[in-house]
């Protein structure tokens, strides 16, 4: 398990975040806002391809079993009218 504390300058502000999984690994992405009542960030993973795996907003848990052994980049993003955020970022592979 991996935490991470991340910011978001403005609306539209993105981190991403690149980690090696192998076939059939699970990955739980929990991206939690620091601000209680905001939900103004979107998760999304992509795998090399800059192919859409999931997507998910910053209030749960987003789950990805690893179709192939490869690098998956996880874009953490604020809505465009969002104003500073910070979070605080858990992932855990299994």
């Amino acid at each position: 398990m991996a935490t991470v504390n991340g910011a978001l300058a403005f609306g539209g502000d993105t981190n991403t975040f690149t980690l090696n999984l192998l076939d059939g690994q699970t990955m739980t992405i929990q991206v939690l806002p620091s601000q209680i009542g905001f939900i103004d960030i979107d998760v999304f993973v992509y795998n090399t391809n800059n192919e859409l795996i999931s997507f998910g907003t910053g209030d749960g848990n987003m789950t990805i079993v690893a179709p192939t052994n490869q690098d998956y980049v996880i874009l953490v993003s604020s809505i465009n009218a969002a104003p500073p955020l910070n979070y605080t970022m858990t992932v855990t592979i299994q």
